[in-house]
């Protein structure tokens, strides 16, 4: 990775520039940063203030080859579940494409009305170490519980690559604060993370929808995750009173098998789960729980504005 980044410094390996602002979302270790709510975030902020956003993922876990655009009847199997749950979140009207490539997508992406349209940004999701296609803009989500500067590379950490690829971020998000954070814990970070003057350094925590009256009533509930980092959803649960009856934790973005939903539809009491999983999952096998960051510090109008100035 120092070698390829090392490549991209010095133009021995070509960035491609899009005909439209890019943004790019990403962290230096592997998985479990947020990077799904984090882009739809940025597609809120994004049509607030009047832009056309569109999202680009690689579109991990799909059965498909080569570069697509979600539509109606597109699955998980077809395009991934995070790219469908933020096609779906957006009920359509925010394309959204995928392709491993993903500079063979920016043809497909420009010959829609989309691509035509003023006011084009192009969101890439899962980008920072995806240097072949040029950004305005580089966000950098850290995890508040394990930042990239207490983190090593693999296999010994986890860290995508060196601690020093930070420098590359324009904006970086330290992602799961707590609700509670108070301005001297900020700072403590912001003086660990030792952000350049021209970064800017903004903190979110994770708001969950109100639980289902169906819990609420009876205090307890299942639940079925395929997500890297559960804990935060098992807290919330926990804190909220709710007893978790049983479990079933798969890997990241598994494919429910089924003998796996057999084992779903044997569960108790109201049956819980993430947004993401949802996707992947037969309607009605469980009720999705959706989460939104939270700009901490009243800072949302803060990052939106620092997005802005650099697309």
């Amino acid at each position: 990775m120092a070698l390829r980044n090392w490549a991209f410094d010095h133009e021995v390996l070509e960035q491609r520039q899009a005909p439209f602002p890019v943004v790019s979302v990403g962290n230096l270790a592997v998985g479990g940063t947020g990077k799904t709510p984090m882009v739809e975030l940025l597609v809120r902020l994004l049509r607030e203030a009047g832009r056309q956003p569109a999202v680009l993922s690689r579109g991990y876990g799909r059965a498909t080859k080569g570069p697509l655009v979600a539509s109606a009847e597109s699955t998980a199997a077809d395009i991934g579940d995070e790219p469908l749950q933020i096609f779906r979140k957006f009920r359509g009207e925010v394309p959204v494409s995928v392709s491993e490539d993903r500079r063979r997508a920016l043809p497909l992406l420009s010959a829609l009305p989309w691509g035509r349209s003023k006011g084009g940004v192009l969101i890439l999701d899962d980008a920072f170490q995806h240097r072949y296609i040029a950004r305005n803009c580089n966000i950098l989500l850290t995890d508040w519980h394990r930042l990239y500067t207490r983190d090593r590379v693999l296999p010994f950490g986890r860290l995508r690559e060196w601690r020093s690829g930070a420098r590359r971020a324009d904006i970086v998000v330290v992602t799961k604060c707590p609700a509670t954070l108070t301005a001297e814990e900020a700072e403590a970070v912001r003086r660990e993370l030792h952000p350049e003057e021209r970064q800017r350094l903004f903190f979110a925590s994770i708001a969950y929808a109100p639980l289902p009256p169906g819990v609420w009533e009876s205090g307890e509930a299942s639940l079925i995750t395929g997500i890297a980092q559960p804990q935060p959803l098992i807290d919330h649960l926990t804190a909220a009173g709710v007893r978790i009856i049983r479990h079933l934790r798969f890997p990241d973005h598994h494919n429910f098998s089924a003998a796996d939903l057999r084992a779903a539809t044997s569960l108790q009491g109201p049956v819980l789960t993430t947004e993401k999983d949802a996707m992947r999952l037969p309607a009605g096998t469980a009720i999705p729980l959706p989460i939104a960051p939270t700009i901490l510090f009243n800072q949302e109008t803060d990052l939106r504005q620092a997005i802005l100035k650099l697309c």
